[in-house]
């Protein structure tokens, strides 16, 4: 095992991603950083952001070697250059909580709002279109593609997963268990979609057919 020292204290290191060319990207989620380690010879970078408090969360590799990110505060998505130059868009809706982003199979980056109860994506140059889920009460966490481009939303409240084909008509599937607190999903090489409960201690999975 490798470690690796962070030279700020107190950032509260949350996301983290592999980019294209080897490094490591990861959130300061108590800091209001962003963070780029080298692993072939330990280099760590700190990209402060622009906007404070930011609570950032989740980091994911995009276009043009950008990678993306959620800032839980001020309802904004951003992304980060390989230079660290670090541009934020502010999302339509106030107070939306943006929890996960990530490239999808048409060249945008799509996200989720967990407040905001609507999903969305958002081009590279900052033109983002956002979609309510329409679920009473609904609180979205992550959300997933699989092998046929139909996405899998994942919900903190209600107890359930969402199928969005590309036609838009949804399919939804209720957890076994109550107050499941999903908090990520990701479609697997096996063809099952997997998911996390935080409130039952489980980790389950979704026959796809």
């Amino acid at each position: 095992m490798s470690r690796f020292k962070i030279p700020l204290k107190g950032v509260g290191p949350h996301g983290l991603a592999v980019a294209a060319d080897g490094t490591i990207w990861w959130t300061g989620k108590v800091g209001n950083v962003i963070g780029r380690l080298d692993p072939a010879d330990g280099k760590m970078e700190i990209f402060p952001l622009n906007n404070q408090p930011s609570k950032p969360i989740y980091i994911s590799p995009g276009p043009n070697g950008n990678m993306w990110f959620t800032e839980l505060e001020g309802s904004r998505v951003g992304k980060i250059s390989s230079a660290g130059e670090i541009t934020t868009f502010s999302l339509p809706t106030e107070n939306a909580r943006p929890i996960v982003i990530f490239p999808g199979p048409d060249g945008l980056m799509w996200f989720t709002e967990e407040r905001g109860n609507a999903y969305g994506t958002i081009t590279e140059d900052g033109k983002i279109t956002e979609y309510p889920t329409g679920v009473e009460g609904g609180m979205l966490a992550g959300a997933t593609f699989d092998s046929v481009g139909n996405l899998w939303l994942q919900f903190n409240r209600p107890d359930i997963v969402q199928r969005v084909a590309k036609d838009k008509s949804i399919l939804t599937f209720k957890l076994p268990s109550a107050g499941a607190v999903q908090h990520r999903i990701t479609y697997g090489s096996d063809g099952k979609i997997w998911l996390t409960q935080l409130g039952t201690d489980k980790v389950a999975y979704i026959e796809v057919d």
